[in-house]
């Protein structure tokens, strides 16, 4: 894996844990958050206006 790589995925675990974090403050359980794929993360995290920035 390249650093350019590396750095990608941690940036990704990075989002998908403050996406999680952030809808389990909306009322979502961890547990159930935890069996979605990222895309499905994501997209849920849009739906309740989660803002992305880089």
């Amino acid at each position: 894996m390249t650093g350019a790589q590396l750095t990608a995925s941690r940036e990704r675990i990075r989002l998908q844990k403050n996406v999680e974090t952030f809808l389990a403050a909306k009322g979502f359980r961890k547990e159930t958050l935890s069996l979605l794929n990222f895309d499905s993360l994501m997209d849920l995290a849009e739906e309740y206006h989660f803002i992305i920035r880089n």
